[in-house]
């Protein structure tokens, strides 16, 4: 059966770039039902409202982001210093939202 619309993913950085490479691994291993895109710090209030789940990847996207998310939006820290620490956690994270599709 397939997905009612794709999972959508807001990746955060604090100008490292490392969100631009998060939505990217994100789009190559999610294959057609997960949409990713990426934010640096503010972030606009449009996307905050279109994300299913934030993560942010540094440690200054995580105090620079909003508290107050909309209600729907689930929010996850990565803490990664390098790409393959940054493409190990985004496989990990898109592994647990197949799963939870599946249910």
């Amino acid at each position: 059966m397939p997905y009612k619309r794709k999972a959508r993913v807001l990746f955060l950085d604090g100008g490292s770039g490392l969100a631009g490479r998060a939505a990217a691994i994100a789009g190559e291993v999610g294959g057609p039902w997960l949409e990713g895109q990426c934010s640096s710090l503010p972030p606009d209030g449009a996307l905050l409202e279109w994300a299913d789940l934030v993560v942010t990847l540094d440690d200054e996207a995580e105090r620079g982001c909003p508290a107050a998310l909309p209600r729907q939006v689930q929010r996850r820290h990565y803490a990664v210093g390098d790409e393959a620490a940054l493409r190990q956690r985004v496989e990990g994270m898109v592994g647990g939202v197949r799963m939870m599709g599946r249910g």
